[in-house]
């Protein structure tokens, strides 16, 4: 059996460090992760660049629509004899905010959505609140002679929770085939999580229009929610004397050994886990 895997997620919502970490584990023969490479299609370069980053604990640098192209990662895991393919037709977050906005997307995104497989939809811990809190909203709403004035609706207004669940009724709406779809929800940058909590119950509670849509729509998503750090920990603030001994930290770890996914039945470094389930038979 052939799985093709998409992949969907807002702006900086962790893609691009979580293919960094992921491209590391599995062409750097390092671990046993369960998936083995077989080919990449797409810029090996762009791969390498986003990988150094990533080794050196310093920020992945996010991807632009300008320099985007199409990634394929051909894998197999040889104890279910599967053939799984990873696809990255849009990498950068604002491609999917475009979706929303202007109601296109590309042919391509089309045709292979429409492929055998499912999806992992990316979503950041490290949450930046939609909206303005009301004590700062009326100082950004006066104009020089202390009045107020009318601020125009705009597309880039629309919460995350609202886009998320866009971008999943688009599924479920001519030209794409309504099947129902296995769907891995990877929550990035766990690391930022201080207390305890599941990764589905931290969804519930942030994103609570999003959980709730998944979890009414389970003819058409077949769901699980994951805690992914790609990194290892927040290097978010590497300037400052904390942030710098957490980088410290993470340099004298083996690179794979920083990685961390956490799972309703997996707890470890290997960031296929969550692919693995996608190409299971249910």
């Amino acid at each position: 059996m052939t799985y093709f895997h998409n992949i969907i997620g807002l702006p900086a919502s962790g893609k691009t460090t979580f293919l960094a970490a992921l491209w590391h584990l599995i062409d750097a023969s390092e671990g046993e992760p369960d998936l083995k490479l077989d080919k990449l299609v797409g810029d090996n370069k762009y791969l390498n660049t986003i990988v150094e980053y990533w080794r050196k604990c310093q920020k992945v640098p996010r991807t632009s629509q300008q320099i985007e192209t199409e990634l394929l990662i051909h894998l197999h895991q040889e104890k279910k004899n599967r053939k799984i393919t990873l696809g990255f037709s849009d990498l950068s977050g604002e491609a999917f905010d475009s979706q929303v906005f202007r109601r296109k997307c590309k042919n391509t995104y089309i045709e292979n959505f429409n492929k055998d497989g499912g999806i992992l939809f990316f979503i950041t811990a490290n949450k930046i609140e939609d909206g303005l809190a009301s004590r700062n909203f009326s100082e950004l709403t006066k104009n020089d002679e202390n009045e107020f004035e009318t601020v125009n609706w705009k597309p880039e207004f629309i919460p995350a929770d609202v886009k998320q669940v866009e971008l999943l009724q688009f599924l479920q709406k001519p030209p794409f085939l309504r099947r129902r779809r296995r769907m891995a929800v990877l929550i990035s940058a766990w690391d930022v999580i201080t207390h305890s909590i599941v990764p589905e119950k931290w969804l519930e509670r942030e994103y609570p229009l999003f959980y709730q849509f998944i979890n009414s729509n389970q003819d058409s998503f077949d769901f699980r929610v994951f805690g992914i750090s790609a990194q290892g920990g927040d290097i978010s603030h590497g300037q400052t004397e904390n942030g710098n001994d957490i980088r410290k930290k993470l340099l004298e770890k083996i690179p794979s050994e920083r990685i961390q996914c956490i799972g309703p039945d997996y707890k470890g470094n290997d960031l296929t886990n969550p692919i693995c389930w996608l190409s299971e038979d249910e």
